[in-house]
């Protein structure tokens, strides 16, 4: 499914913007809980993954209880093959929106990311796929966050925010389908998801 999304043109996006946000600055004044996607079950996910060579890697999909960042349990995808000789990426579906009442306003999505040091080349990204009503059923327009380069430092062995943000003119969706894309250059350890929410703001305001 999300590799026939990724072909589709970009249109009505007009805005996104990536970026790491610490705990003190969770929620901001004049950001309004739209939606929560707490991730306390393992019914909650559905998981495509991608490997550069698929007989030296391998993933597994883990619910975990004893790490979480709100303390009911979180969504892990764990690497499993030689540490930076190939490339493995999973793409996960979060969830769906629904209608929303985005029209001349900013929406605001964010995901609690733990990346174990056992990752090389450890990344999480954030991609939304937008329906609108005079769309065809399987027509979706996609817009995502890069992951960091190399060069920069990923927080490690922490819950980190990983943010991506698009506004919306006089034309608004009818659903938004949220994934967090994960990937890992070989090595054995997981990368968790977990408290996805998604926020509306005005447009004027700033983060």
């Amino acid at each position: 499914m999300i590799s026939r999304i990724l072909l589709l043109v970009f249109s009505t996006l007009i805005l996104v913007s990536s970026c790491r946000k610490t705990e003190s600055d969770l929620i901001e004044p004049g950001l309004n809980e739209l939606k929560r996607f707490p991730i306390d079950g393992p019914e909650l996910l559905e998981e495509n993954c991608e490997r550069s060579d698929p007989f030296a890697f391998r993933t597994e999909a883990r619910f975990r209880q004893d790490e979480s960042y709100d303390g009911h349990g979180s969504f892990w995808t764990y690497f499993f093959g030689p540490a930076l000789l190939g490339q493995m990426r999973c793409t996960i579906l979060i969830g769906e929106t629904g209608h929303l009442d985005v029209k001349d306003s900013r929406i605001v999505i964010r995901a609690k990311v733990y990346i174990e040091k056992s990752v090389p080349g450890g990344s999480a990204s954030i991609l939304i796929a937008m329906h609108y009503p005079d769309y065809a059923p399987d027509k979706y327009d996609v817009s995502f966050t890069l992951p960091a380069p190399d060069f920069v430092r990923k927080p490690r062995n922490e819950w980190f925010t990983e943010q991506i943000e698009a506004t919306f003119g006089d034309k608004k969706p009818d659903n938004i389908r949220i994934y967090v894309i994960v990937q890992s250059n070989g090595g054995n350890g997981g990368i968790g998801i977990d408290d996805v929410r998604v926020f509306k703001a005005a447009i004027v305001d700033s983060i």
